[in-house]
């Protein structure tokens, strides 16, 4: 009977020992995915909800594009379904496009997409972007999403990406 308790009482130890290393290695993955993007929260303006002009339903997509300030193109497309603003976001590395490796301060613009296709425009769909550049490893941001989206996004802010980006 003794012999049994220290078979259980190992066995124990030992899948604790397991799950705590499994532990350890995900926060060590989770910091290091948070090192390479960007997260916070995305808000729906009031304004558009009362007037009508946002109507965000759960069914709809919620398309996150970091744009390379430097060239304007997209470097990395997340999508999120069901939409249920305020929520959170993550984009960053996981997110690239075409295994690009992302580095530096990206401008980070959100819209709704009712229809599946992000590049056709559907009455009620509202987007926001970031006023100027975010460094990735940024945590925390606040984006509102506070403009009907009509198929074109505004210029960018003309600031230039912070020294010390390669």
């Amino acid at each position: 009977m003794k012999s049994r308790s220290i078979i259980i009482v190992a066995g124990i130890v030992i899948f604790l020992g397991v799950v705590g290393y499994a532990l350890l290695r995900e926060v060590e993955r989770e910091e290091s995915s948070l090192a390479t993007s960007i997260s916070g929260r995305v808000e729906v303006s009031r304004q558009l909800l009362a007037s009508g002009q946002a109507d965000i339903l759960r069914t709809d997509r919620l398309v996150l594009i970091l744009v390379d300030p430097r060239t304007g193109e997209a470097a990395a497309v997340r999508t999120e379904t069901p939409v249920s603003p305020p929520q959170t976001i993550v984009i960053g590395q996981q997110d690239a496009r075409d295994g690009r490796v992302l580095y530096g301060a990206y401008t980070l613009i959100i819209f709704t997409d009712k229809d599946g296709d992000m590049y056709r425009v559907t009455p009620g769909e509202v987007f926001g972007r970031s006023p100027h550049p975010i460094e990735l490893g940024t945590e925390g941001i606040l984006l509102m999403m506070d403009e009907p989206f009509r198929g074109q996004v505004p210029p960018a802010s003309k600031e230039t990406v912070p020294r010390g980006s390669p």
